[in-house]
């Protein structure tokens, strides 16, 4: 039988400049609000100063510290 109550959708392939132009947009929202955040440029400057491995311990304490404010 078939179910014509359930629609189908097309699948949607981008090529490599559509999905390189959408992650250009994120990147520009997650620029702007780095730019117009009070305070989070200078945090991010200094982030980069760490090595790539006390980087990633400082951003896994902070999901930490963000997961345990949501509950």
């Amino acid at each position: 039988m078939i179910d014509d109550s359930i629609p189908i959708l097309p699948i949607q392939y981008y090529s490599s400049k559509k999905r390189n132009m959408i992650e250009t947009d994120e990147n520009k929202v997650l620029y702007d609000l780095i730019s117009t955040t009070k305070g989070l440029r200078e945090i991010i400057l200094n982030l980069l100063k760490f090595s790539p491995k006390k980087r990633k311990a400082i951003g896994d304490m902070i999901a930490t510290l963000v997961e345990k404010d949501e509950h």
